[in-house]
């Protein structure tokens, strides 16, 4: 696929490459919501359209094996990889982008809780146990029976499975049967290549600073969450204002008890942290404060500790790479 004209310099195979692709796709992500903010404004639209009505084709951010992908990375890696295909598939679908996951058999270590809930829809081939239909279908579908059939009327069957909208029934499938000649290099070679005017590999005036644009990032949560975006109603001041509540800190005090954690257990962390300069983290009047993405990562570092069997310092060292 690298020799294919619309996929040159889009087809990754190195992990630091694909780690940095899926923190690409985001960057993609938010500059379309800006365009999209600019063209309501030029428009004298007062509610947001659909991305195809301001002329964006849909943008498709697609990872095979995924779940063999997770099981190379690091600890660092993989949460930036978590944190960016979170965000993707939370927020893109309003900007028109679409994340395609594949992978051999889902695990719940791979596809966390909120990553399952923003895959809107799945699809099964062949066979995969209890668990794997469970992951893949959710609750509404435990009492379905889920068969695995070889033949269906005398004839063999390929490529057949089930598929369904995440939260309702699934229903049975059938992959599109190809002819024996078929080539998808050669169907994949007709592709007329589309520039890419959103990412910053293809233009230069696309920067990752995007991503600190905190009014940016409003704009996209409130339209993914189907709110009605008003140009006319937004207060830059009062946004601002929402900006800094999302940034309230809380004490140590408060946070270990959030926490379940004795507070010499979480100063103790927040030593480590400071000592090996990991991260540095506020005082007021003595007392520790986290902010919002302080308080992720402390939750975090509790969470793999109790599946890891080696020290605090070697956990850190693993996890900050």
């Amino acid at each position: 696929m690298l020799d294919i004209t619309a996929f040159e310099g889009r087809v990754f195979f190195e992990i630091s490459d694909i780690v940095s692709r899926f923190e690409n796709a985001v960057v993609i992500m938010m500059a379309r919501y800006d365009f999209m903010r600019s063209e309501m404004k030029r428009l004298g639209h007062k509610d947001m359209k659909k991305f195809y009505e301001y002329g964006l084709e849909p943008y498709f951010f697609v990872s095979d094996e995924y779940n063999a992908l997770m099981s190379m990375l690091s600890f660092k890696d993989r949460e930036r990889v978590d944190n960016a295909i979170g965000q993707f598939l939370l927020l893109g679908r309003q900007a028109g982008c679409f994340g395609i996951l594949a992978m051999q058999k889902p695990s719940r270590e791979d596809l966390g809780s909120k990553l399952q809930a923003n895959i809107n829809f799945r699809i099964s081939v062949g066979r995969l146990d209890e668990t794997g239909y469970d992951i893949l279908f959710g609750p509404e579908n435990r009492n379905k029976e889920f068969k695995y059939l070889k033949y269906l009327g005398g004839r063999r069957v390929y490529g057949r499975g089930y598929a369904g909208v995440y939260g309702e029934v699934a229903r049975e499938f059938y992959s599109p049967l190809l002819t024996k000649k078929f080539s998808f290099f050669d169907e994949f070679s007709k592709l007329e290549r589309h520039t890419n005017q959103f990412d910053p590999l293809e233009n230069s005036n696309v920067s990752t600073d995007i991503l600190n644009n905190e009014l940016l990032r409003q704009f996209a949560e409130n339209a993914s969450a189907h709110q009605t975006v008003d140009l006319e109603d937004i207060d830059i001041e009062e946004m601002e204002e929402l900006v800094m509540e999302e940034e309230q800190m809380i004490g140590a005090k408060e946070f270990s008890k959030d926490l379940g954690k004795s507070l010499a257990q979480l100063v103790k962390l927040v030593a480590m942290l400071e000592e090996n300069n990991y991260r540095s983290f506020i005082r007021e009047e003595g007392e520790i404060l986290f902010s919002v993405e302080d308080v992720q990562l402390i939750e975090r570092l509790f969470e793999k500790k109790e599946e890891y069997s080696g020290t605090w310092k070697e956990l850190l060292s693993d996890y900050f790479g």
